[in-house]
């Protein structure tokens, strides 16, 4: 036999010693590629199923392919989070970074009607503040169906929130950033209802994300097409969308024990269902809680000029024509804000 050298010997240790690791992950149900350089281990610690790429079944998943075709993806799953980060591949080579929500496996329907209303939202205007779908998978390592979206900094449920980061100084005004937001979400309520799809979850904030300082809404979960009587539904469930929507800012800019005239008006105007949907959203979108100062003055005085060419102009034809536009002007601030107008006054005075 011929002598073995000091090197040979290193090299059968080597060899027994990944022999024996092999032995070992085989037996615990795991994968020693990484060791052996031949691609990524997957251990589940405490749950969380470390990064390992998967690929997409074209036949199978629901994919969104505007972007390009996606081929693979990657993320670390842990159970105990809403949603986990990851990365998605294209089959032109790109990667890019990307997020994941996981559905129960008795969940698929919802899923796929989540997937298909918010990429359709999403597809028909990229404008409209709706977070993009990239591919609704199964996911058999956990029994999970994963809804893959665009890459968001962080879901609007994950923000603390003081006082000072929605309010202007001593003012009482609302910050330019969360008057902004606010209005744009309206806006976004409006486009999602005027396609006739419904949301049915505004009133978690995990429902919403933030991308680059704006939130986009994400998770559609119905539409027209649900519904058993749609006449008398459509109107009940924009409202209820509205209404949850209400309830989410409560959570999340409502001070405890705390007075704030603009912004307890506000909320009560979502109770105030007189007006048709779409005067309704618009009046909400207006009111003087959403108003930078400047705004605030220059609708109120477009109330007192709109006075002269309104239903109160018969009132304004004798000699006491100009107090009586202010009473018109009084009388219509009454009926678009209730309870508000002993207020403004107040408001007008810090801001002059």
């Amino acid at each position: 036999m011929p002598k073995r050298t000091k090197s040979s010997r290193e090299s059968e240790r080597r060899a027994k010693t990944q022999f024996l690791i092999a032995k070992e992950c085989f037996h615990i149900g795991g994968y020693c590629n990484r060791l052996f350089g031949m691609g990524k281990l997957q251990v589940s610690v405490d749950g969380i199923q470390k990064e390992q790429k998967h690929k997409l079944n074209p036949e199978k998943d629901l994919v969104v392919n505007k972007d390009g075709i996606f081929i693979q993806y990657e993320f670390n799953y842990d159970p105990s989070q809403i949603y986990s980060s990851g990365k998605i591949y294209f089959k032109n080579g790109k990667e890019g970074e990307a997020r994941f929500f996981k559905f129960e496996k008795s969940e698929e329907d919802l899923a796929k009607k989540t997937f298909t209303l918010t990429s359709k939202l999403a597809n028909y205007d990229q404008r409209v503040g709706v977070l993009k779908p990239h591919f609704l998978t199964y996911y058999e390592p956990q029994n999970i169906w994963i809804l893959c979206y665009e890459k968001f900094n962080h879901l609007l449920s994950e923000i603390n929130i003081d006082a000072e980061d929605f309010v202007n100084g001593d003012s009482r005004i609302l910050s330019f950033w969360w008057r902004s937001s606010i209005r744009n979400l309206l806006q976004t309520i409006k486009h999602m209802h005027s396609y006739k799809f419904f949301h049915k979850g505004l009133n978690g904030s995990d429902n919403y994300v933030v991308v680059s300082g704006r939130v986009k809404i994400i998770n559609i979960q119905s539409s027209f097409e649900d519904l058993e009587d749609p006449p008398s539904q459509v109107n009940v469930l924009r409202m209820n969308d509205l209404k949850a929507f209400r309830n989410m800012l409560k959570e999340k800019i409502m001070l405890p024990e705390d007075s704030w005239v603009d912004r307890d008006s506000f909320f009560d105007f979502f109770d105030k269902e007189e007006y048709p949907y779409h005067i309704f959203i618009e009046k909400l979108a207006s009111h003087p809680f959403l108003l930078t100062p400047a705004e605030r003055m220059k609708s109120f005085y477009s109330i007192h000029d709109s006075a002269n060419e309104s239903k109160f102009k018969r009132r304004l034809d004798d000699d006491n024509r100009r107090e009586l536009t202010l009473d018109a002007a009084y009388a219509e601030v009454r009926r678009l804000y209730p309870d508000f107008l002993e207020k403004i006054h107040a408001i007008i005075m810090r801001i002059v």
